[in-house]
């Protein structure tokens, strides 16, 4: 067996250095960031489905961007590494909000219908 690390563990490495890191004292916790970031688009009008943005919605939105960066540079590693960093950063938002509970999802399309259940513990049509 050989001992080099695969890819995917090495980027994940450089994840964990960087979210559990500087930026915690630079921009204080990622919870904390993107709650003062919805505080200020909440504050600005902005809305979910009717409801004020939470946090991990934050980390989805920033998730995005950098989706749409890959999409042009997919070469480009920094943005596999903050995607996978927002995504950790998000789901501990969750967390720490107590479960996002049932919402509705806002789709390119507008809310999803109604006879589509969305839970962070199930997806079912009615």
């Amino acid at each position: 067996m050989s001992d080099k690390v695969s890819p995917r563990a090495e980027l994940l490495d450089k994840v964990r250095g960087l979210i559990t890191g500087d930026r915690n004292a630079s921009y204080g916790p990622p919870n904390a960031d993107f709650d003062r970031t919805a505080g200020c688009l909440n504050a600005l009008g902005f809305r979910l489905a009717g409801k004020p943005l939470k946090g991990h919605h934050i980390a989805i939105i920033i998730a995005a961007v950098k989706l749409s960066r890959l999409m042009w540079s997919p070469e480009k590693e920094d943005n596999w590494v903050d995607l996978a960093g927002y995504a950790a950063c998000g789901h501990e938002c969750v967390i720490l909000e107590g479960g996002a509970g049932t919402e509705e999802v806002v789709t390119t399309h507008g809310v999803w219908p109604d006879n589509v259940k969305h839970t962070h513990e199930e997806r079912k049509i009615a």
